[in-house]
């Protein structure tokens, strides 16, 4: 497989490289809090180590070592850090924590430096004036909690696991580091190809004018072109910083009811990915695991994932990026719907787009899925207000991508217009969209309890219409406990027929541009995956890939 020219492998920020680093993933100290005497007995100066877990995975998960599924709502993190007198010598310290679930402070030596609130994004700060030479303590105490007034995605707020919501995730669960950077450094860069002049915006400055239009190549699923680039900061004719980089050019407009990917006219095959492992949950084992997921997909004929609330490890959008495999990343749904919410919801998106922009892999932003914490999305003018502000605010920050501001039904403002459809045949399916205006106009309520296509006061406005959940075919050979929609499959040969006919019913759909099946992978109690959760095949790869390819 092909990289980019600054490839680490491992590397947290592939998008973003400095060679300058330390992965600090491995053997830490950790101690439940449940008291909530930590920081009044100062466990930042005198760490009481209850036992070693291995970061990133979280203590839910068999592959920290401490497997415990009970919930716990204060942790405690700590690790020495030996440093040398190069690594500090007229350098700046930057501790790197990608994600931590939910409320997370760091302490440097005994001292409290910063703190951060969110999940999926994330969280770096300057320790350099908390450091010495010889060894350091990093601490981390991490809070998390029940609430559904945060992002939660799939994380159950009971004591157990149901429906479709599993284990929760406490604490730290992607990779922390540290890099060593010069006095004044690069932070971020936005770059945004346009395609109509064939140049590539660099925060607000042009670059790469001069190229002819018929010797840059494009990138998309079949022709991935990334392009290598390089930012360097000098001071004084000194070169003080350089970060390693790439960017693909590609274009996402919306005409004649039809996505379109560099003016082609695109059908989106994909798969529901919800990026869970059985023994590390939310986290990917290795970077290996990554890129599996992705291999699979397409042999599989996909040619995309709707990462289903969850905001991925950036090293899988890296391999995205490279192999061809179009995103539409998805935020973790809030379930409670008040003044806190909003803060918080806004506050995580905003990061999660800022921090994934440039990413070429990405087409379409979901900030919302099935209404969930907008109950009364259909009616309620505040929640209605709620879904227009986060799609304008969106689109302030990214104007080139589709937004789909409530994926499955009672549509506000979106780009695309997506329909969930769980009938367990192609007649069926087939009988609901007989007349489609029928549901785009209200008259037809797509599932029990009824859920209409839009919500009340909004109307279709030619956009493109996809299917963007259906099947769910529940299938498990040993016949263990667990759940998908409608009856489980009998064998192999069951499975292949069903997902045949579905798949086969919406091709015939004049109307649709594209579909989402549920779903890559089993994920704990459901069996509705294409793949088992340890990723084997449940049928032949060749048999789903002929389907995809409507043989």
């Amino acid at each position: 497989m092909q990289t980019t020219k600054f490839f680490i492998k491992d590397y947290p920020r592939p998008q973003f490289v400095r060679n300058n680093y330390l992965n600090l993933n491995g053997s830490w100290d950790f101690a439940f809090d449940d008291e909530l005497k930590g920081e009044v007995e100062k466990w930042f100066e005198n760490f009481p180590k209850q036992a070693n877990i291995v970061v990133p995975f979280t203590y839910q998960t068999p592959l920290s070592g401490i497997n415990k599924q009970e919930y716990h709502p204060y942790v405690w993190y700590h690790r020495l850090l030996d440093l040398n007198d190069e690594q500090l010598k007229n350098k700046r310290v930057i501790l790197h924590l990608e994600g931590s679930d939910y409320f997370t402070k760091v302490y440097i030596n005994g001292k409290y430096v910063d703190h951060h609130k969110g999940g999926y994004t994330r969280f770096s700060v300057d320790i350099t004036h908390y450091l010495m030479v010889g060894e350091n303590k990093i601490v981390y105490r991490i809070e998390d909690d029940l609430s559904c007034t945060k992002p939660r995605g799939k994380q159950r707020w009971l004591d157990h696991s149901f429906g479709c919501w599993y284990v929760e995730t406490t604490g730290i669960w992607k990779t922390v580091w540290c890099e060593f950077v010069s006095e004044n450094y690069l932070k971020d860069v936005k770059m945004t190809p346009h395609l109509e002049n064939f140049t590539l915006e660099v925060n607000e400055f042009d670059l790469l004018s001069d190229i002819h239009p018929f010797k840059i190549q494009l990138w998309s699923r079949y022709e991935p072109k990334l392009y290598d680039i390089e930012f360097c900061l000098y001071r004084n004719g000194i070169k003080i910083d350089q970060v390693g980089s790439y960017f693909g050019v590609r274009d996402i407009t919306i005409n004649n009811n039809c996505l379109n990917i560099n003016d082609t006219p695109t059908y989106l095959k994909m798969t529901l990915d919800q990026g869970y492992w059985k023994e590390s949950h939310l986290t990917p084992p290795d970077e290996a695991a990554l890129l599996l997921d992705i291999n699979r997909t397409l042999e599989m004929g996909y040619n995309g994932v709707r990462k289903h609330q969850k905001i991925e490890d950036e090293r899988f959008l890296y391999y995205c990026d490279v192999l061809g495999l179009y995103v539409w990343e998805e935020m973790p749904s809030i379930y409670e719907f008040n003044d806190e919410m909003v803060t918080n919801f806004t506050t995580e998106w905003l990061e999660i787009v800022k921090q994934h922009y440039n990413h070429p892999s990405i087409i379409t932003w979901v900030p919302f899925n099935e209404s969930w914490g907008l109950q009364s999305l259909n009616k309620n003018r505040m929640q209605q207000h709620f879904t227009e502000q986060i799609y304008h605010l969106t689109k302030s920050i990214d104007a080139m991508r589709p937004v789909v501001c409530n994926d499955g039904w009672e549509h506000t403002i979106s780009d695309i217009i997506t329909l969930h459809n769980y009938y367990g045949n192609g007649e069926l399916i087939e009988k609901c969209y007989k007349d489609i205006k029928s549901t785009l106009n209200n008259s037809y309520s797509l599932v029990l309890p009824p859920r209409n296509a839009f919500a009340k006061g909004y109307e279709y406005k030619g956009q493109p219409i996809m299917i963007s959940e259906y099947g769910g075919i529940g299938f498990e050979k040993d016949k263990e406990k667990g759940w998908g929609y409608g009856k489980l499959a009998n064998n192999e040969q069951d499975f292949i027929n069903r997902l045949k006919n579905l798949t086969q019913t919406i091709f015939k759909l004049d109307f649709c541009c594209g579909f989402c099946i549920t779903q890559t992978t089993d994920v704990q109690q459901e069996l509705n995956g294409l793949l088992y959760e340890n990723r084997e095949p449940k049928v032949p790869l060749i048999e789903i890939r002929k389907i995809n390819q409507n043989e």
